[in-house]
């Protein structure tokens, strides 16, 4: 497990998107196939559960009802939208096909092609890399998106601390909770706390934060 690793495009990590945080699972997971040096890109991956359960502590007699549930329900049409290096918009989806057998306990995902250029050959210094481990045990999703954030602001800094800011309302945008939190004393409770605990108590970084 401590081996397995995501590389994504800085893009995607800035992306304005909504995901469960199993959904974000099946992400990861497949992401972390990827080689992004490699000269083969797998555009299918087939999750073992048994390997599944391992890298998110999950009980691996639930897993696939779990993972299943969260790709058949809503996962299959979940779009992002992004801006390119050539300040371009763009708005994908993740998925083209999912295929499964019950009976078998099989699941395959058939990630969307277009996809392939912010996950594989990346540009040296507009990507991000981190370890699975550092975000396994996270039970909320916003833990996994500040996390991203803060450790694509620190890798591009390349010191071992950094600040940046960000708005409230970019934030919103990223996480697609625009109709959400009107309060921010809710945004707080819900949004930012949680993940700034989980990231300090689970991750490798300390996380904190100061409101302007």
């Amino acid at each position: 497990m401590s081996n397995n690793s995501v590389t994504k495009y800085n893009g995607l990590i800035e992306a304005s998107y909504r995901l469960s945080l199993n959904e974000a699972r099946i992400v990861f997971y497949g992401i972390s196939l990827i080689n992004p040096i490699s000269k083969d890109f797998p555009l299918e991956f087939t999750i073992e559960i048994k390997r599944f359960a391992e890298m998110f502590s999950i009980d691996s007699h639930s897993v696939y009802s779990i993972v299943k549930q969260a790709a058949m329900d809503r996962f299959w049409e979940r779009e992002f939208t992004f801006q390119t290096e050539e300040n371009k918009h763009m708005r994908l989806r993740w998925l083209t096909g999912i295929e499964y057998g019950d009976s078998q306990g099989y699941l395959k995902i058939f990630i969307n092609p277009q996809l392939k250029p912010f996950l594989h050959h990346l540009i040296e210094g507009n990507f991000t890399k981190y370890y699975l481990a550092n975000i396994s045990d996270f039970k909320s999703i916003y833990s996994v998106r500040f996390y991203e954030i803060a450790i694509m602001e620190l890798k591009r800094s390349k010191q071992n601390k950094k600040v940046f800011c960000l708005y409230v309302d970019d934030i919103k945008d990223r996480l697609e909770l625009k109709e959400k939190y009107n309060r921010f004393s809710n945004f707080k409770a819900s949004v930012l706390e949680p993940a700034r605990k989980e990231i300090n108590k689970h991750s490798d970084i300390n996380f904190n934060y100061k409101i302007i």
